[in-house]
């Protein structure tokens, strides 16, 4: 049987098809971001369309009123410290649980900003009909320089070490009948981050119907980086600016959501500040042609396919 792989186009043209026909994409024919316009519009007080010209109108709240009263009574729920508690498997397992609930909660609630991000989740819950949380792993990269000249065999092996947890030494110069090294000192960051994604950001195919999203075929986020931003995150500078340039966001649902202007302005006249559109996708697709599926995540900038992983 004739393995067939796919290229990079064959995986633009599928994730960008997905995108479309997804749940909560502004192209599909569900009914989930009109019901989100339309419920920002009642929560915010704004005219529903009914109207009718010459007759006097009534700014109803009740929306808000509703949704905020339940947020009222959800909060206090999440109001301590311990929203998350691990049951120990056996009495061997109690102080491993103790230890793995308090790291959660302290990740949760004191690095992440737990209770507005709760309050965000329940509000999206309410008001969206959906509310997506988002777990990942920021990595920050440090680098310090540094030259030294006649130096001991002993002061050599001294100053090449790493001085901190996850830090690596590379040289650019070494010469040891000298004793004069340049390196550099890359320290690495990893920062869990736990954050709530903005209902119409997120999309996911039509055909799941649970809450856990471990075993999806295919869902998505809108993202919107300087291009300063993804060179700085690795992505090739000639690639990025010539990237095409998100001026203003124009989705219904998004709109509603700006209570400052009729669209969200992204113009930046610095080039590298400019703003870009990106989504992505995680997608089970069978890359190599050995007949499963993988999990992919793939970052895409309209027609141009940036990362695939």
């Amino acid at each position: 049987m004739k393995i067939t792989t796919l290229t990079d186009e064959d995986i633009l043209a599928e994730v960008r098809y997905q995108s479309s026909q997804a749940s909560g994409s502004e192209f599909a024919a569900d009914e989930l971001v009109a019901d989100r316009t339309n419920a920002l519009k009642a929560y915010l007080g704004k005219p529903i369309g009914n109207e009718i010209d010459g007759n006097s109108t009534v700014q109803s709240l009740d929306v808000a009123d509703m949704v905020d009263a339940m947020l009222s009574q959800i909060m206090p729920i999440f109001s301590s410290d311990d929203i998350v508690q691990f049951e120990p498997m056996g009495e061997e397992d109690e102080e491993q649980a103790r230890t793995e609930s308090g790291f959660c909660n302290y990740v949760i609630m004191e690095r992440n900003n737990g209770f507005i991000l709760l309050e965000t989740l329940l509000k999206d819950a309410l008001l969206s009909k959906n509310a997506t949380a988002k777990v990942r792993v920021d990595i920050t990269e440090t680098v310090e320089k540094e030259r030294y000249k006649g130096l001991s065999d002993e002061e050599l092996f001294q100053v090449i070490q790493p001085t901190k947890p996850n830090q690596e030494v590379d040289f650019t110069k070494f010469d040891q009948e000298a004793g004069d090294v340049n390196l550099k000192r890359i320290t690495t960051k990893r920062k869990l981050i736990v954050e709530a994604v903005a209902p119409e950001n997120f999309a996911i195919t039509s055909e799941h119907s649970s809450q856990y999203l471990g075993d999806c075929t295919y869902c998505r986020e809108r993202l919107y980086r300087t291009k300063s931003d993804l060179i700085e995150e690795g992505y090739d500078a000639s690639v990025v600016m010539n990237l095409p340039v998100t001026t203003s966001d124009t989705k219904a649902d998004s709109i509603e959501r700006d209570q400052i202007a009729d669209e969200q302005n992204f113009f930046n006249t610095s080039p590298s500040m400019q703003i870009v559109e990106l989504e992505e996708h995680y997608i089970r697709i069978d890359q190599d042609g050995d007949g499963v599926a993988e999990l992919h995540k793939v970052i895409t900038c309209e027609n141009t396919l940036l990362a695939n992983e």
